[in-house]
Formats: C-alpha cells, structure tokens, sequence
C-alpha cells in the first residue's frame, strides 16, 4: 500500500508587498495540477505562452519558464494567461530575494518568530537541545545549514563506533544521522527537495538560517521513506515512527498523507503518545473539509497528533489548505516559504507540508523550556498560545494561527507543571473509518486485492473483489491481533523496542456445514492479501438467504478467536459478513 504525499505547490499567490522584491524578466515557475504532467503539457505551455524550459524539479512537479521574448513580456497578463490555463495549479515569478533585507526571510506572515529567539533560555547547563525526527523524502546533510552546524542529529554510538557494526544495538548499521526505510539503509538523499525544504523550516523557526550564528536549538533527524515522486509505504512510515520513539525525537514531523484510515499506521502514532511525543501532521492541501472527508495522518484522534492547516501571510486561509472546525487545529504559513533545497541554496515552496514544521520548530522551543512536558502538554501549548486569525475562524478548532513570542512565554511560565497526558486507548473501528481504498494509487492503508485460481495464478477480477468485501471485517481484526501479541510480550508499560513482532496468521470461515481455509499471503503495516484455496468456493457464492457462519482466526496451531457471523447479500447482490 502507498501513501500520496501531499503537494508542495498551491494557487497561484502574489507575495506581498513587505518583501520589496523585484523578478527576473521573463522568468516563471509553473507547478501543473497533474502530478504525472510529461512532455505534452510542458510543450503546450511553451507554445501557447512563447516560452521555453529552462529547469525542471521532477519531484516536486515544479517547472522553471522562460518568455522568449523578454522585452514585451507582460508580467501581468503573462500570469493571469497562465492561471486561466486548465493544466495549471499555479504559476508565480521568479523573484530576486535578499536575506538581509528582510528581519524575517522565512515568511512575511507576523508570526513573531525573532521575538521568540530572544525570549528563549540561553544554551547552557541544563539546557535541553531538541531533537525532531522530518519524516520525508530525505536530507541534503551536505547543505551549509546541516552540514558542521550542530543542527543535524547525530547518534553518537555509530558515530564513534566501528564502519558495518551496529554498535548500538538498534537494528540498524551505521544509522550515524538517520535511516533510509525504504532501501534500508543509511543513504539520506533527498530526490525531491521536500525533505530539505521542510527541514529548513523547522531549523528556520528557532534561529535564522542564513545568517547561523549563535548555538543551535535544534537538530534534525532526516527519516527517509518517500521516494523521489512522493510515495512512500505504511510500513516504512510505521518503522520511521518507531525508530524515532526510540531514538528519542520528542516532536516528529509528517509532511504527507492520504486519505485511507490504517490500523497500524494509527496503533504507531499511538505509540508514540505513550513514549510522550508530539506528532505533527499537515491537513492537506485540497481544500477539503477534513470534518467531512478525512485525510491521515492529520486526522488521527490520538491526543498528541497536532493538524496543522496553512494560512498567507495576510492571516487568511491559503485557498487550496484543507479545513475543518472539530480536525484542524490550527494554522501557520504555508505560501511561498523561503528555505534550504539540495545543492546549497535555498528556494520557495507552498503548502501544508511548509506549515507543519513551522509548528515542529515552534514544539522544539517549547522542549527547551519544559523538557519535562509530555506531546500533549506541547499541544495544549501550541494551541492554547496561538493569536486569532480571520482566515482560521469556523475553520480550524483554534480559530487561531500559530504565535511564536505567545508559545515560548506561556512555556516559560508553566514550565514548573509536571508531566502529564490523560489515558488514551485507541478505537479502531470507529464508525467514521472505513476499510482503505483498493484503488490505484491510493493513499495510506491500501489492501491488496489477491486471489489465486486453480491454476495458482494470482488476479485480480471481479469473483476475488467481491471475497475481498465479505472478508473486510476479517482484515480489519488482523491488524489489532498482531498488535495484542506483541503488547503480551511486552513487560510493564507498552512499548515495543526496535523490531516488529511477526505472527503468521490463518482460519477458517465455517459455513453450511463445510470450511474454507483462509490463508493471509501478506501481512504488513498497511493491511493483507487474502486467498481462499477451496473446491467448494461456487457453492460458498451461490447461497442468497442470510446463513450463520463462523469465522475462525488461528495463531500458528492454536486458536486464537472465533467471531460467529452471517453471510448476507445486500440490494446489489454483493456478499457480506454481518457480526
């Protein structure tokens, strides 16, 4: 199964006079609405606007233009050309932007961040350094921000150890900055950008980053699990997750999402809310009412898991952020932030992924304050701290945006309350999640649809899709039976250290006086494949009246649960379990 990162890019948005920036003549960047735009679309665009490519950034679908007429090239009927264009999400100048004329270069948007710098403790005795684990595509750790500064994780045993040793013990050889989940190994470069744009802005929200003076007050931990087009698995996202925990992140950033409910991904965040963590999501960038229409993992009712929608720089909501009044909680810049991009340099990107670690940054200060605090006193923190923002009422719980001079001052002066976070026991089958999508494509959660035929062939087609839906309650419970086994094994509070607990699964669905064996070719973080192997599979789908049955699921030899059950076909002649 995969998950769909959410976009960097947004509308088309001016940025505002207080940059006092001028534009290169001719020059414009272009991000389409389709993600897999190819050659077409960048040729009818340099047809149709007398322009040709000069760059492109593949994996952020980001396109760099230029007029070939430079001299009567209109700037504003070349942009209002290219907005109305249906192939375009948004197009913007290619600004001239000076850090030193600017108090802030990050954002225009009054989020009081250097107020913040210089409330904030000193570095000294006593003095926590936070560590936030960017889930993403990556780090250029060779970048001036990261590379010697202090600001870049680093785990001291394999640092100092012995090259091919894991010398700690976790799992993982040479993890010296990071981990690569996706080709298990220590390689962090970032294909994309995203990774090192998001993770310029977490530093960027504690000190300025093109400046860096001063001591640092934060380190990144880049977990690569995102490839160069944004796509990712739920078992790599659950194994960044754990490994995180345990590497001691206190505030984890998750600049991605889809819109599937999983089990697994859900039983990690809860994970993370019992080792204390805060777990920072974005919205999404659809302009969705997340109330209605859920994204995750920002839709996760765990208590630590902060929903992060973008505004401008006006206070507004950004038009293509996503919303919601009882599931956002709050929002922070997300249009056209300036930060670090592989090769050195740095550059603007939009979206909810640029608000989410402008909120990790913010968490990062307050651990410096109350290191003692849990992810959900960070949360109420943030939350209880933010300054209120027209765009933000009605649409976020908030009603607010995120306030850095606000948060630090609160932090301080709560700093003496002790550790705390009210119980949480997570409900998987809440009525509001379904089942993932089994369609292409398909975010977080995705069930693979098997069924082998008597040739032993494996197919998709219309007799297994059917199976697939009589047996979703049964993939659902898989899941949670494997995360019960390992809290059994587990001693004292729930915690599981480093590797995943593997449980080879089978049953039985006992129905009409027969059974079919039910065996799970492919249990992983997002969800199973199931085949049904049975000479009697014809009679099994030829009954029409409600029949009992008994589904029965077992652990190697032993018995673990048996769920009885009723066969039914609804209006549309399709199959189902009824518990």
């Amino acid at each position: 199964m995969k998950l769909i990162l959410i976009p960097l890019a947004a509308l088309f948005t001016f940025l505002p006079q207080a940059y006092s920036l001028d534009v290169v003549p001719g020059e414009y960047i272009i991000r389409y609405k389709n993600s897999n735009s190819g050659v077409g679309a960048l040729g009818k665009t340099a047809l149709e606007h007398n322009m040709q490519l000069r760059k492109s950034w593949s994996g952020m679908n980001l396109h760099h233009f230029k007029v070939r007429d430079v001299d009567r090239d209109d700037v504003a009927n070349t942009l209002r050309s290219l907005k109305d264009d249906p192939d375009v999400l948004f197009a913007e100048p290619n600004y001239y932007v000076t850090a030193s004329d600017l108090p802030y270069a990050m954002t225009a948007a009054p989020i009081r961040a250097p107020e913040s710098w210089a409330l904030a403790t000193p570095n000294g005795p006593g003095v926590v350094t936070p560590v936030v684990a960017v889930l993403d595509s990556g780090l250029d750790i060779t970048h001036p921000v990261f590379s010697g500064t202090g600001r870049l994780w680093e785990n001291t045993a394999e640092l100092n150890g012995v090259v091919g040793v894991d010398d700690d013990g976790n799992g993982y050889i040479d993890d010296i900055n990071g981990w690569n989940f996706i080709s298990n190994d220590n390689d962090l470069t970032d294909n994309s950008g995203h990774g090192t744009h998001v993770s310029g802005i977490v530093v960027g929200s504690t000190e300025n980053i093109f400046t860096m003076t001063g001591n640092e007050r934060v380190k990144v931990m880049p977990l690569k699990f995102l490839d160069a087009n944004g796509i990712g698995t739920t078992a790599a996202a659950v194994n960044a997750i754990y490994y995180a925990v345990d590497q001691g992140a206190k505030v984890l950033n998750n600049s991605w999402g889809g819109s599937d409910y999983s089990v697994s991904l859900h039983e990690a965040i809860t994970y993370s809310y019992n080792q204390g963590t805060l777990f920072v999501a974005a919205a999404g960038n659809s302009s969705n009412n997340n109330d209605n229409s859920p994204t995750f993992p920002a839709n996760y009712d765990v208590p630590n898991v902060v929903s992060v929608g973008a505004s401008t720089d006006g206070d507004g909501l950004a038009s293509f952020s996503n919303f919601g009044s009882e599931t956002v909680d709050l929002l922070a810049p997300g249009v056209s932030i300036y930060s670090t991009i592989p090769g050195g340099g740095f550059g603007l990107s939009t979206g909810t992924s640029m608000s989410t670690p402008f909120v990790s940054g913010l968490a990062s200060m307050i651990v410096r304050e109350a290191p003692q605090f849990s992810g959900f006193q960070i949360k109420e923190t943030i939350l209880d701290s933010v300054d209120a923002a027209s765009g933000a009422s009605g649409v976020t719980l908030t009603a607010g945006r995120s306030a850095f001079e606000n948060t630090v001052g609160n932090s301080q002066a709560n700093k003496s309350n002790p550790t705390f976070q009210p119980d949480y026991t997570p409900d998987y089958n809440y009525s509001s999640r379904s089942l993932a999508s089994t369609e292409a494509g398909a975010g977080c959660g995705r069930v693979r649809e098997v069924y082998k035929d008597k040739f032993g062939s494996y197919k998709n087609n219309t007799q297994a899709s059917l199976l697939q839906k009589v047996l979703a309650a049964f993939l659902l419970l898989l899941p949670v039976l494997v995360a019960f086994v390992a809290r059994l094994s587990s001693t004292g509070r729930i915690r599981r250290k480093y590797k995943r607990v593997k449980v080879n699964l089978i049953g039985d669905l006992y129905f009409a006086g027969i059974n079919i064996p039910v065996a799970v070719e492919d249990i992983s973080a997002g969800g199973a494949g199931v085949s049904l192997k049975n000479s009697k599979l014809n009679k099994f789908f030829s009954k029409t009246e409600e029949e009992p049955v008994t589904l029965k699921v077992y652990k190697k030899d032993k018995a673990a649960a048996q769920y009885p059950c009723k066969i039914v076909r609804n209006s549309n002649g399709k199959l189902g379990l009824k518990f």
